[in-house]
């Protein structure tokens, strides 16, 4: 099983109400509508069928390990890692700071593959950069998820600005070295002046 994608939920509305604000329900409460609503457990003892949620603190909750089912994008609940961020983001809430923080941690740590998460044995995870999706991608037609104020490439523009940095890092890293280079060969042709001898014409 390969892991290509990070798609993005929001919580949306409540019941019939899409207006209503969802920002402050907790992973207990997605854990409990998701039990009442599947009944399907996963191998960490939640029911809640995304891979991650997120609450407006910024806590996160893994309810299902990657690679492993989840009920979150029909066609994508084998290929991709689902976060769902409580909240109403079609013009009714927005992501706090906290929540914006929590979900580049999760999605950054993916890219560099250095996280303890639980992933299924045997899961590899490849996800390209630009492979961030919010749920109404993957399922046109279907839904506004992960809310009409937030555009298409929102997830995506922190991967973007993530790799900028490294890429800054790397240039900075890069001048430090040129800089060091060129001072030891400086050094290396004073030391090799300072030992040169010269014939003054006689023996």
């Amino acid at each position: 099983m390969t892991i290509k994608n990070i798609c993005i939920h929001h919580s949306g509305g409540l019941g019939n109400n899409n207006r209503a604000s969802t920002q402050s329900l907790t992973a207990h409460a997605i854990n409990q509508a998701h039990r009442d609503r599947w009944n399907y457990i996963s191998t960490l003892g939640y029911y809640g069928g995304y891979n991650f949620h997120i609450d407006q603190s910024g806590t996160i909750t893994q309810f299902r390990a990657i690679g492993e089912e989840t009920m979150a994008q029909i066609g994508h609940n084998f290929d991709t890692v689902s976060i769902c961020l409580s909240g109403n983001f079609s013009g009714v809430d927005t992501p706090t700071e906290s929540q914006i923080a929590s979900l580049k941690y999760v999605m950054f740590s993916l890219l560099e593959k250095k996280h303890e998460f639980a992933v299924v044995p045997g899961t590899e995870i490849s996800i390209g950069w630009g492979n961030i999706y919010p749920h109404r991608v993957l399922q046109p037609f279907h839904t506004e998820c992960n809310g009409t104020s937030l555009p298409d490439d929102w997830g995506r523009k922190f991967m973007v600005e993530y790799l900028q940095h490294k890429l800054g890092i790397y240039k900075s890293i890069l001048t430090v070295y040129i800089q060091l280079l060129s001072a030891l060969r400086s050094l290396q042709s004073k030391n090799l002046g300072s030992n040169e001898r010269e014939c003054s014409g006689n023996i």
